[in-house]
């Protein structure tokens, strides 16, 4: 018996490892695993141990436990969880036994970092002016709130200060902002070393315990500027922090090397306004000797694999204990793999991940063995251990759902727009209920466009790429120019002319999959994409008639609006050559916004936003939908999510996934091939 077709509420069984860690000895490695609660609408994370004689075995039992990190003597397993109700450390002996609460620190923490003998602790606590105060219990807060109804009436109001004040996923900051604390390891004697208005980002410890490493942006110009945050020390014992990184970069994720004597981190240019590949760097412990170890490689050191699976992990880069490699997550040519970059020389050697998308990683304390977390066309995400050449999966935690549901294997080709370069695209094949498309059978068939720009699409498992070729539909999607993966130069070429050369390489990569591949029909396509996808989305089906349905999610409609609505602020402007919108040189932004040509749209639109989007407000897709039907040229249908935000395709709520999905099928069902399909329960308007 063959196996069966995909459905949307498959996603509830979906299972996704991640935040991994490696004793010192190498002999045993800590993951989490992501589950869905159906019932809560939610998720659960759990630490899972792997052990040579054991495998992978479940290690605590809380509900939303991540960030494990090992003790330096291996003897203890430290991570963040929600079970006192705020995000707090605890800490668990890796022999077993019952966890420890550490810190009970009012507004929790968001990450930490043990000192190298063990004995302390660094953490970011979400501090407000008042600093470090004992964790409340809940039912004490609203005790607190019942005695004044002042402070009980008027908690949801926000006091807008600084112009960047939110951030998507967060949401608003109001009177707190991540603090570096240090305290002892059984919590006691908690000190707070940074101060308010800065907000502080990422942890490590120098190897004499002297000193913390952490990003911030503590310019007098901060609030203007953003995107220029550097890399400080700050004196564990007291005396005057510094600042290590130039000025012009931004800069996040340092890690010392193991002597002390380097500080490595990764960095963007905000001059090229995040377009740039990011790239390593280096730099003294007095501040000198900077230098860049990865110009020459022309890729992006990070993970930009663009996935609606979105396993939880932590790439930043990690030194060999004998200083002599630095070993970092890199993507190029749709796959991300993990690097190892020879201090002295520059040279890279990928050693993990080659084929896949890995997204976690960690040496162990002799430099033997690396434990990854990957994706593969076939797996949503996989624990791996790579030691001298050799590479062995240590864990299965979707194999039992795989061996009941068919996949449909990427299928890669290239193509090329007039005076272009060559992209890299995949198709996916049709799968109807799990089944090959019968022989001279035509297919729908609907072209995928990423976000970003600055992503790249991988030929890794994607759900909503499957789901459509369960439904008998082909999927085509492509790495047009904007996206990362294809050196500076490739992602740069769409500055200030979105929707000129990607549009025409995402039309040349559906031209050459249709050449290719008999079974797409080419009077029924569908287009989609979400984020800079919608955008694009918009663009393309206001210039062309050429596809039959369209479905944009959490788009950009309309440029001018975007400046100072969304998380980043003003940044656009920079974008449109520092013109500002409210200026006599806005051209540009109505040029290049696709509700200026909305009365050209004549293809049946599906547009799908978050109330709680903070990326591309809602307000965008709702001028969108009001121009699409006042045109009215072309049926058009609204769906707003509550409660969620910009992400919501990838991280947001299991049942809101699971509905967005069903939507999205029931329309391309529609309008591609004329099928009605039972609509989800919901309450229209």
């Amino acid at each position: 018996m063959g196996k069966r077709g995909l459905e949307s509420r498959d996603l509830l069984k979906i299972r996704l490892i991640g935040d991994v860690d490696i004793s010192p000895d190498g002999e045993r490695v800590v993951a989490v695993i992501q589950e869905v609660d159906p019932e809560a609408n939610s998720y659960r994370r759990t630490l899972h141990l792997w052990q040579r004689e054991r495998g992978l075995q479940p290690f605590t039992a809380g509900k939303e436990d991540s960030h494990p990190r090992f003790s330096p003597d291996g003897t203890w397993i430290g991570f963040i969880s929600k079970r006192s109700g705020q995000p707090q450390l605890w800490r668990i002996p890796v022999m077993g036994g019952e966890a420890q609460q550490v810190t009970r620190i009012e507004g929790g923490i968001r990450d930490f970092a043990i000192s190298p003998d063990g004995k302390r602790v660094a953490v970011l606590a979400n501090l407000g002016r008042d600093g470090v105060q004992p964790e409340k219990r809940e039912q004490a807060k609203e005790r607190e709130l019942e005695a004044d109804l002042y402070r009980k009436h008027t908690q949801g109001v926000k006091v807008i200060e600084h112009l960047y004040h939110k951030m998507d996923g967060e949401g608003f900051y109001g009177h707190r902002a991540p603090q570096v604390v240090v305290l002892n390891a059984d919590g006691s004697e908690p000190r707070q070393l940074t101060q308010l208005p800065y907000r502080y980002g990422g942890l490590a410890w120098s190897p004499d315990g002297t000193e913390i490493y952490t990003a911030v942006n503590r310019e007098p110009d901060f609030d203007r500027h953003p995107d220029r945050q550097h890399i400080w020390a700050i004196p564990v014992d007291g005396g005057e922090p510094r600042r290590l990184s130039p000025l012009e970069l931004g800069a996040w994720a340092p890690v010392p090397s193991p002597d002390g004597a380097w500080i490595a981190f990764l960095a963007n240019d905000p001059k090229e306004l995040g377009y740039d590949n990011t790239k390593l760097y280096l730099v003294g412990r007095d501040g000198r000797g900077f230098r860049c170890l990865t110009a020459h490689l022309d890729r992006t050191m990070s993970n930009s694999t663009v996935t609606d699976l979105v396993g939880p992990g932590r790439g930043e880069p990690q030194w060999s204990p004998d200083g002599r490699f630095i070993y970092v997550l890199s993507s190029a040519f749709g796959f991300t793999e993990v690097l190892r970059i020879d201090v002295a020389t520059g040279e890279a050697e990928t050693v993990a991940g080659e084929g896949k998308a890995a997204y976690a990683f960690r040496l162990d304390g002799q430099g033997r063995k690396l434990a990854y977390t990957a994706a593969t066309f076939e797996h949503p995400g996989e624990l791996y251990l790579a030691e001298e050449g050799r590479e062995e999966r240590l864990s299965g935690v979707n194999d039992a759902f795989f061996e009941e549901v068919a996949v449909s294997r990427p299928i890669r080709f290239e193509a090329q727009a007039e005076g272009g370069p060559t992209v890299e695209g995949w198709v996916i094949p049709p799968l109807p209920g799990g089944q090959p498309l019968e022989p001279g059978r035509k297919a729908p068939t609907i072209l995928q466009i990423h976000g970003g720009p600055m992503t790249q699409y991988s030929p890794t498992y994607f759900f909503e790429f499957q789901l459509l070729a369960a439904q008998g539909w082909g999927v085509v999607f492509t790495n047009p120019r904007g996206s990362l993966g294809y050196g500076e130069a490739f992602c740069q070429a769409i500055r200030e002319e979105w929707g000129n050369k990607d549009m025409a390489d995402v039309m040349a990569g559906l031209e050459e999959a249709i050449r290719r591949f008999d079974w797409i029909d080419p009077d029924r396509l569908g287009i989609t994409g979400g984020s800079y996808g919608g955008y694009l989305t918009n663009w393309i089906i206001a210039h062309t008639d050429r596809f039959k349905a369209a479905v944009s999610g959490r788009s950009v409609a309309e440029w001018r609006a975007m400046v100072g609505t969304g998380d980043f602020g003003w940044a656009w402007t920079e974008r449109f050559g520092n013109a500002y919108p409210w200026g006599p040189d806005d051209e540009r932004y109505r040029q290049q916004s696709p509700i200026t040509y909305a009365s050209n749209i004549t293809t049946p639109l599906l547009i799908e936003h978050q109330e709680g989007d903070l990326r591309c407000p809602i307000n965008q897709g709702e001028m969108l939908f009001t121009a699409v039907k006042a045109a009215g040229k072309a049926p058009v249908r609204f769906v707003r999510y509550p409660d969620e935000f910009h992400g919501m395709s990838r991280t947001g709520k299991p049942w809101h996934r699971i509905h967005r999905l069903d939507e999205i099928v029931r329309w391309f069902a529609l309008y591609l091939e004329g099928r009605e399909v039972e609509p989800p329960p919901h309450g229209g308007v």
